[in-house]
């Protein structure tokens, strides 16, 4: 396992070298620059000379490239130069609303979605079945713009329980966390119904039944743990996407996280906001990944010894 997490940790740095050149290059061959933008009219070309001698843009890329990478490794990502703020505590901010958004969609999908998986296997073919799968269905093809404002209007605008939009308290949670949640609770459900049903059938399961285990026993601890390796992937990959930014979710309820914080950035062109935010979405991609790779040889010994043999 050592071997393992090691090879990985080089692996990591390689991909994060390979995307802060690519997001440089990218940033910096797109017509226009950082000062025009920011002078917008202004035509005086000593203006703005004097302004990219102040922010470094008249060095040589590969110089601006390297000054990148000598602050990256103390999380020094320059200062934004529109909002006139260090971008690392931008990202901190947007970080704070982005991942406490993450961890309570995933929350509310493993909970909604296993509950609803598990009944709809142990009924296989029955009425809950059948409605179970039916409102999953429902949920992975309904837009989830479409949702939040269905769930604005009924729960925000016509009940007025819930705020539209906004962060004033806990409770501006409640609407996006929703609105993603159920949309993950249907693919989670139907994973779960297909997972289980297949580890019902092994024989390891109707020898637990025949020791005389409690049927809620063997359905939580030896079948749903068995059926969790496809279940963490999809919730892995979610959770990756939601904390690279759910723009859409984060735009349709006024939030400020990591998505809008990148599409502002993109629409000014802010380049240190860009280089680091798109860094952040690296690391997030990499540890994630790294952290479910380790989940499963937790879950499944058999993937473990797999792990330290290579």
């Amino acid at each position: 396992m050592k071997k393992y997490i090691r090879s990985r940790l080089i692996q990591t740095l390689v991909v994060l070298i390979g995307v802060t050149l690519l997001t440089f290059i990218m940033v910096n061959v797109a017509p226009g620059d950082a000062a025009t933008v920011m002078t917008e009219k202004i035509t005086d070309q000593a203006a703005i000379d004097r302004i990219n001698a102040q922010l470094g843009l008249d060095k040589p890329y590969f110089v601006q490239y390297f000054l990148f990478l000598r602050n990256l490794v103390f999380f020094d990502f320059g200062t934004s130069y529109f909002k006139y703020k260090p971008v690392m505590q931008l990202i901190i901010e947007g970080f704070r609303v982005t991942g406490t958004l993450a961890v309570t969609i995933i929350l509310f999908a493993l909970v909604v979605g296993l509950a609803m998986g598990i009944m709809a296997a142990l009924n296989r073919g029955k009425f809950w079945d059948q409605l179970i799968m039916g409102l999953s269905t429902l949920g992975m093809a309904l837009p989830s713009f479409l949702l939040a404002i269905l769930l604005q209007y009924i729960f925000g605008l016509k009940m007025q329980l819930l705020p539209l939009s906004g962060l004033t308290s806990w409770q501006g949670y409640v609407l996006p966390s929703v609105t993603m949640g159920m949309i993950c609770a249907a693919e989670v459900a139907r994973l779960t119904r297909t997972s289980m049903l297949d580890v019902l059938g092994q024989d390891y399961m109707r020898t637990a039944t025949a020791k005389g285990i409690s049927r809620q026993r063997i359905i939580l601890v030896h079948g749903l743990k068995n059926a969790l390796i496809p279940i963490l992937t999809f919730l892995g990959n979610s959770f990756k996407a939601i904390l690279g930014g759910a723009v859409l979710v984060e735009t349709v309820f006024g939030l400020n996280g990591i998505g809008r914080l990148l599409v502002d950035a993109i629409m000014q062109r802010d380049t240190p906001i860009i280089q680091g935010v798109t860094v952040y979405i690296a690391m997030i991609f990499v540890l994630v990944n790294l952290g479910i790779d380790l989940f499963y040889g937790l879950i499944d010994p058999r993937i473990r010894l797999a792990k330290d043999n290579d």
